[in-house]
């Protein structure tokens, strides 16, 4: 086998497993969001005063195993809008994504 051909497989080779570790973040993340979603939902918090704490929002710096990707899909669900933050780090439903409307909405 010529050596180009071996640098050309190389590198399609790595191109995969790039794109497979992506798709897999990107999975994982999707899970994360939805159960963030569906703890808030559970809880009925959709506003300032019902809003609850999430025990996944904090740096658990001793927990061993695989990694949780709810605190970083809270984190992403914050920024765009759709989970509100108290001051007190307590987290409220702004918008449901699954009716695209404000969740005090009619």
């Amino acid at each position: 086998m010529p050596e180009y051909m071996q640098h050309v497989i190389g590198i399609a080779l790595l191109a995969a497993v790039y794109y497979l570790t992506r798709k897999g973040v990107a999975i994982k993340m999707r899970g994360g969001t939805e159960q963030v979603l569906q703890d808030l939902r559970t809880s009925q918090s959709t506003d300032v005063y019902s809003a609850v704490h999430l025990s996944y929002s904090k740096t658990d710096w001793y927990k061993f195993g695989l990694r949780d990707y709810k605190r970083k899909a809270l984190q992403s669900l914050v920024v765009a809008g759709v989970v509100g933050k108290t001051e007190s780090d307590k987290y409220y439903l702004i918008m449901d994504p699954a009716c695209g409307k404000g969740v005090d909405a009619e």
